[in-house]
């Protein structure tokens, strides 16, 4: 999968995880909706690296 079909999933996850706080009448602060969202879908390497500030090394054919 592509970093932007992860990222809309990711998306997915966080409006999905604020409507069943919100169906509990639950109100989970930010940090810890992402934090859920980032464990059901984790990030790639690719993607981790990019987070932690390093710079992607691209491999060419």
């Amino acid at each position: 999968m592509s970093a932007r079909d992860n990222t809309n999933r990711r998306l997915k996850e966080v409006l999905d995880i604020m409507a069943a706080g919100s169906w509990l009448d639950e109100k989970p602060n930010g940090g810890a909706v992402l934090a859920e969202a980032v464990a059901r879908i984790p990030f790639t390497k690719d993607e981790a690296e990019l987070l932690s500030g390093g710079i992607p090394v691209v491999t060419r054919t």
